[in-house]
C-alpha cells in the first residue's frame, strides 16, 4: 500500500511540475517570473521526496532513513510553497505600480 501511495505522490508532483511550468510560459507567467520559479522549484523537490521513498520501497533501502529523508524534503518543499505565497504580492505590487 505505502509504494502505491509514494507512487500516487509522485505523479501528483509530475502533475504540479507540469502545471508550474506551463503557466509560467503564460502571459500571466511573464509577469510574476519569480513567484512561478519557486512553484516549479518546489514542486520539483516535492516529487523528489516521493521519488526516494519510492526507490527505497523498491530496493528496500533502510525504512527509517529514506523516511525521513522524504520528510525533510516535504517541509522543505512547504516552505518554498510558502515563501513563493509571500513573493507574489510582492511582486503583484510591482508589476502594477504606475510610473
Amino acid at each position: 500500500m505505502d509504494l502505491i501511495l509514494d507512487i500516487l505522490g509522485f505523479l501528483i508532483s509530475i502533475g504540479f511540475v507540469w502545471f508550474t511550468v506551463r503557466s509560467s510560459k503564460s502571459l500571466v507567467g511573464s509577469f510574476f517570473k519569480k513567484y512561478y520559479r519557486l512553484m516549479t522549484l518546489a514542486a520539483n523537490v516535492f516529487g523528489f521526496g516521493f521519488l526516494i521513498e519510492t526507490a527505497g520501497e523498491i530496493f528496500r533501502i533502510n525504512g527509517d532513513l529514506i523516511s525521513t529523508f522524504h520528510h525533510i524534503l516535504l517541509i522543505i518543499a512547504a516552505i518554498i510553497f510558502v515563501y513563493a505565497g509571500m513573493v507574489f504580492p510582492k511582486e503583484a505590487e510591482e508589476v502594477t505600480k504606475v510610473k
